[in-house]
């Protein structure tokens, strides 16, 4: 992909056009890019392989909450779960 004579000329070009301060801002909002753009191709692929959608956590949760709902809990606690099963 990149030698690193060609990083190193990446590197200096992004300090002397953002600066010292700004750089560690954008390192850090593009790992964030990138690990949407992981996490987005995994849920793909995973998609690929099994052929259906893999539940988000937050339909998990609202799932779980109305199955206790149901089931009369209305706290979180295990110990109250338990005992209802």
């Amino acid at each position: 992909m990149f030698g690193w004579g060609e990083l190193g000329i990446i590197a200096i070009l992004a300090i002397i056009l953002l600066g010292p301060d700004k750089l560690p801002e954008v390192f850090r909002t593009l790992g964030k890019i990138y690990g949407e753009y992981k996490k987005a191709k995994r849920r793909f692929e995973l998609e690929l392989i099994y052929g259906y959608e893999i539940p988000s956590k937050e339909l998990i949760d609202e799932l779980a909450r109305k199955r206790m709902e149901e089931l009369g809990i209305n706290d979180f606690k295990i110990e109250d779960f338990e005992k209802k099963l």
